[in-house]
């Protein structure tokens, strides 16, 4: 299995590029997913109903045209304030799904002593990463950059740096890992489940009436044996 013959390592000066570009295809594809997720559950909302039919009622009313005519007409200003409303909700946290500071300069972020990036290898092809750095508390790291290429899910791969990052985070002294995903990310929850990650909390990170983006929290605890 590709998941079990990957080479789980820190990242070194010649890993960057790959690292980078992997990361940018993963968050691309999750930033799609995440607006397709939205699209779907806006279509079906009472709010969309309602807005269409209120809508469709008053260019009715004002402009006396035929039903078709009138119907297309509320669509394309539907669709076109919705449009609005949703570019305005989804640059709230559009971050979320950016590179970021740290992946830009890789060696720099990630040289200091509480710190690791690794990267999982398959055929000389970055095939995975995770992260983590400190939290505020000294003894509690953040799991984070957990990226799998798509061509290499299902195969294991995402335990196996899972676990790789729990043994480092104990050999660093950290006694607990936590990490923070968004609710509809569930391929991702049910992996960290599965790990032994257990849900603190939740709580809103954006929000713009149907819209909603919602974080969930984690916490993992270092058992003595992996220490």
């Amino acid at each position: 299995m590709p998941g079990q013959d990957a080479e789980i390592r820190r990242a070194g000066p010649g890993d960057v590029a790959g690292v980078r570009a992997l990361c940018r295809t993963v968050q691309k594809a999750a930033a799609a997913e995440e607006i397709g997720i939205h699209l779907r559950a806006f279509l079906v909302h009472p709010f969309f109903a309602l807005i269409m039919l209120l809508t469709f009622s008053v260019l009715q009313w004002i402009l006396q045209t035929p039903l078709a005519v009138t119907a297309g007409a509320t669509l394309l200003l539907v669709g076109a304030e919705e449009g609005l409303r949703f570019w305005l909700f989804w640059r709230r946290f559009r971050h979320v799904f950016e590179e970021g500071a740290d992946l830009k300069d890789l060696g720099l972020f990630y040289s200091h002593p509480r710190r690791f990036f690794l990267v999982a290898v398959i055929n000389d092809e970055i095939a995975g990463t995770v992260a983590a750095r400190e939290t505020d508390t000294a003894t509690s790291a953040k799991l984070w950059r957990m990226f799998v290429h798509p061509r290499f899910r299902s195969k294991g791969l995402a335990s196996r740096l899972i676990s790789a990052c729990h043994e480092e985070c104990a050999r660093l002294g950290y006694t607990h890992v936590v990490l923070r995903t968004h609710e509809t990310n569930f391929k991702a929850r049910k992996c960290y489940e599965k790990a032994g990650y257990v849900c603190t909390g939740r709580n809103n990170f954006a929000r713009l009436y149907p819209h909603s983006f919602d974080v969930v929290h984690y916490l993992f605890i270092i058992s003595d044996a992996n220490k």
